[in-house]
């Protein structure tokens, strides 16, 4: 393998199978339809040749969400279930087939996630977000209580496992379409009640055009102290984002408390909009 133009700087020469030759002799002649190309490439996902097995798991992880929806009926749930309990599956596969489950599982599916969400297993602590999101999508929005309560709301919660409860929302919120955006933001607004964790949030509000937590964003501007003041830079780009003429008000208002922080703010909004 070489990489370059007027220079090409050669890899080191690798030996490879019989069955990595095998299989890359009949990449040329996949077809051009993704459905068909995931469901080629989801075969050889457990390959015992390294070679293999990578390559077939990038060709998913560059494939469109969308793309995987309509391949659904191409996976095999059961085989799924079997690799996602597997110990020595990488966290970076699991998350994969618990897209895959979430995908192609059926609703009674949900309950078997639910319990490994509830035992907190080991193996699945570098996946919770993917693990959360799998359950999402099999349980939609009835499955959200749980997700506040286990996470959002739940004090004793870990920091690690409340970001991936907030990465499997913003998924939800910006890909997946078992759940009303609307409702999602409910859940996500469960954090504004928790100064120190707000500002995983702020930003997924507004750009969700959320306006009607402007208030209480606000005043959670005017409680912030010692550590959570953090949040303060991310309100006011909140705000700047607002269009609503209140918020022009508000920040004003916020800047006589804080003007360094409405400063910091700016620049962040201005790079924002530039790029």
């Amino acid at each position: 393998l070489g990489a370059g133009q007027s220079f090409i700087e050669w890899g080191q020469v690798r030996p490879i199978s019989s069955q990595a030759i095998e299989y890359i002799q009949q990449l040329p002649k996949l077809s051009n339809q993704r459905e068909d190309r995931l469901k080629f490439f989801y075969s050889f996902l457990e390959s015992d040749d390294e070679t293999i097995s990578v390559d077939a798991y990038n060709e998913f992880a560059k494939a469109p969400y969308s793309d995987v929806l309509k391949s659904k009926a191409r996976f095999d749930r059961s085989q799924l279930i079997s690799w996602i309990t597997a110990s020595e599956v990488p966290g970076s596969r699991r998350r994969l087939y618990l897209t895959l489950l979430g995908v192609c599982g059926q609703p009674d599916d949900s309950m078997v996630v639910e319990g490994w969400i509830r035992a907190g297993t080991p193996i699945f602590k570098s996946s919770l977000d993917a693990l959360i999101g799998c359950y999402l999508t099999l349980k939609g929005a009835s499955g959200l209580p749980l997700v506040e309560e286990l996470f959002l709301s739940n004090e004793d919660s870990d920091y690690a496992d409340i970001y991936a409860a907030v990465m499997a929302l913003r998924f939800h919120g910006s890909e997946g379409n078992a759940i009303p955006r609307r409702r999602i933001i409910e859940s996500m607004r469960c954090l504004l009640e928790r100064p120190d964790l707000a500002d995983l949030v702020i930003a997924d509000l507004a750009r969700w055009k959320d306006w009607e937590s402007r208030q209480t964003i606000v005043q959670l501007f005017k409680d912030s102290k010692g550590e959570s003041q953090r949040v303060r830079v991310p309100i006011i780009v909140y705000l700047r984002s607002c269009p609503l003429p209140e918020a022009a008000a508000n920040i004003r208002e916020l800047q006589k408390l804080d003007p360094a922080a409405v400063e910091q703010a700016d620049k962040l909004f201005h790079f924002r909009v530039g790029s």
